[in-house]
């Protein structure tokens, strides 16, 4: 009897179809475009996690489209048509600047997993998340200790301390900055994490409300300027600033050649694996003087977000977990040289975890251009940086074309 009743119960089951087969979910199918502007260690890793999300979901295809150069203007053109990638890298914007183009991800279980540090730069009022940091950015000023140490120099804290030591090493032979301007963003590297030395790190936010209203006077940009400029004019830069390869940026750490990289601490990682004994770091930015506080840039590290018109938004979440799972995120923070970005999932980084907590107590500030700048001006700040350290134009030069370009894209938000 027991068995009949049994034998009924599933078969009434089966009929409303309350009860599912032991595969109870339906494979993915579908092709989808995941785009990136990581190259290098980091595009290789990314690579490597979605050829094995394809290899446990046959079914699907990503197809990685990679673009370095130009990304935040092709996304910027793919915004205003409406369409942009199923899944694409938000690279720092993912709330300011993305987050009406993107599905909200807050049920997801890597937004509940969410690093502490990240909610502040990635949560909306309402506490919405659009976009899964596998990692937490960090970035400070890398450097080479043997020089520093060997010029008997303390690591510097303010601009003109900073410009002290790039002076003794120029006098030294060594580059005291090394700049890979084939890569424009080196140069506006220098800019955008300078910036807020000069004009954000007082007591006062005047720059701070005048940038967000529209109304910052820019010949208040002239000192962010004329520090890169001085980095050319005194000689503290190799001779081929504007034309240097990024590729020999660990090279020139591990070899002894240059003192400061204005770089991602990727970087940190390629030199250890070529020397594990390489005496490299990093440090804060300088404050402008020893009553402000020397700072790091952090926030919304390597950072993923869905297409919220996608056809296939199962299998877009479904990549996202994947890339959430701690073997995945580690991964990605080892060759990123970065934390974890979910909350549980240890990262041990060597002798850059010894960084880490050596400038713990270090005030992590946004990138400058991501909180104060519209969308668009990266590109400008990449075009002002490399005419400054070609020669094409000075300093004083760019003020007008930041004016203009900030003018231009604020009335466009």
């Amino acid at each position: 009897m027991k068995h009949r009743c049994l034998s009924m119960l599933l078969a009434l089951l089966a009929m409303f179809g309350l009860l599912l087969p032991a595969s109870a979910e339906e494979a993915l199918e579908g092709d989808i475009i995941f785009a990136t502007m990581s190259t290098g260690d980091i595009g290789q890793a990314q690579a490597e996690i979605i050829e094995a999300f394809m290899a446990e979901n046959p079914g699907v295809n990503v197809e990685i489209q990679t673009n370095t150069t130009d990304y935040e203007n092709l996304m910027k053109a793919k915004m205003a048509a409406n369409e942009l990638p199923d899944v694409f890298m938000t690279h720092g914007w993912s709330l300011i600047r993305y987050s009406e183009y993107l599905m909200p991800l807050t049920d997801e279980p890597f937004a509940q997993n969410m690093a502490e540090t990240l909610k502040e730069s990635m949560c909306d009022e309402e506490g919405n998340v659009y976009a899964l940091s596998v990692t937490v950015d960090l970035t400070g000023i890398l450097v080479q200790m043997d020089i520093l140490q060997d010029l008997g120099l303390e690591i510097p804290t303010t601009v003109d301390e900073f410009l002290q030591c790039c002076e003794a090493a120029k006098n030294a032979g060594y580059d005291a900055v090394y700049m890979a301007g084939k890569d424009t963003r080196s140069p506006a590297y220098v800019l955008d994490l300078m910036a807020p030395s000069f004009l954000l790190n007082g007591e006062s936010d005047e720059n701070e409300v005048a940038l967000a209203n529209g109304t910052f006077d820019w010949d208040r940009w002239l000192p962010v300027a004329q520090f890169l400029q001085t980095l050319k004019d005194k000689g503290y830069m190799n001779v081929d600033a504007a034309t240097a390869d990024p590729i020999f940026h660990a090279e020139k750490l591990v070899n002894q050649e240059a003192l400061f990289i204005f770089q991602r601490n990727s970087i940190l990682t390629e030199c250890w694996s070529i020397d594990p004994e390489a005496n490299v770091g990093f440090i804060p930015f300088p404050a402008q003087s020893e009553e402000e506080s020397p700072y790091l840039a952090g926030g919304e590290g390597v950072a993923f977000g869905i297409w919220k018109d996608t056809e296939h938004p199962e299998i877009c979440r479904a990549l996202l977990n994947f890339m959430a799972r701690p073997e995945n995120v580690q991964k990605l923070c080892l060759v990123e040289g970065s934390p974890s970005g979910q909350k549980g999932v240890e990262v041990d980084m060597g002798h850059l975890g010894e960084w880490v907590e050596r400038w713990s107590d270090v005030p992590a500030l946004p990138w400058f251009d991501r909180v104060n700048l519209p969308s668009g001006m990266w590109a400008i700040l990449r075009d002002t940086g490399s005419a400054i350290i070609s020669g094409e134009a000075s300093a004083a030069d760019t003020i007008e074309i930041m004016r203009e370009n900030y003018q231009k894209m604020f009335s466009q938000q």
